[in-house]
């Protein structure tokens, strides 16, 4: 999987979501357009895992609200280890860039979606938050 990874740096995403039906639809749909995708229900984990392979991942999708880590720390651990990594907090509420930047105002994020997903949007933000950093 890693020479994979390597192969299609852009292409690969880590999807954090307590909520494990949340993720492997997100997962199956990101797979059929082409993505390599880990799949994380326990930030803790998926902190774990970023921590030893975050190179291989050049997006994180992350829910806001989870138990033992929420999405702010989650992303702004990510943001230390690898500034250059996209990051996309989900919530089932409304957020953007500024109301982000009052609750964690040393932290940057990447994009926002909201929850229910629409893949076709969560594409077009990927493909967009990629484009800005090429």
């Amino acid at each position: 999987m890693q020479e994979e990874d390597e192969a299609y740096p852009r292409k690969t995403v880590c999807v954090v979501d307590d909520e494990k039906d949340i993720t492997t639809t997100i997962r199956r749909a990101l797979e059929q357009d082409g993505y390599v995708v880990h799949e994380f229900n326990d930030p803790i984990k998926a902190w774990e895992y970023f921590k030893e392979n975050g190179k291989n991942c050049s997006v994180v999708l992350s829910d806001i609200r989870m138990p033992s880590m929420s999405g702010f720390e989650f992303c702004r651990r990510v943001k230390e280890l690898r500034p250059e990594a996209l990051v996309i907090l989900m919530t089932a509420f409304e957020m953007n860039q500024s109301e982000f930047s009052k609750v964690m105002p040393s932290t940057s994020v990447d994009g926002f979606i909201s929850k229910p997903i629409s893949l076709k949007e969560l594409n077009e933000l990927i493909d967009k938050i990629s484009l800005i950093t090429k």
